[in-house]
């Protein structure tokens, strides 16, 4: 049970970053990173299509445990 929850969030999770990715799309700032507004590199973007900040921003996020932009970004998608 407890696996299928663990499922069930991650796929949760990664359904609001395609939404967050979308609206960038549709906001014209999708491939900018939303920390320090440098472009995603093309590899990054390959990498990970929904991703919201650039390799060096989401290390140092990464090394604190936290998503950068994500929680306001994803509080306006569940807003919309």
């Amino acid at each position: 049970m407890i696996a299928i929850g663990r499922n069930l969030e991650r796929n949760s999770d990664r359904l609001l970053e395609v939404l967050v990715a979308l609206r960038r799309m549709a906001a014209g700032t999708f491939g900018t990173c939303v920390v320090c507004e440098e472009d995603i590199t093309p590899k990054g973007l390959a990498a990970v299509p929904w991703a919201s900040s650039c390799i060096v921003c989401q290390e140092a996020a990464d090394r604190e445990q936290v998503a950068p932009g994500n929680e306001l970004e994803m509080s306006l998608v569940l807003a919309a």
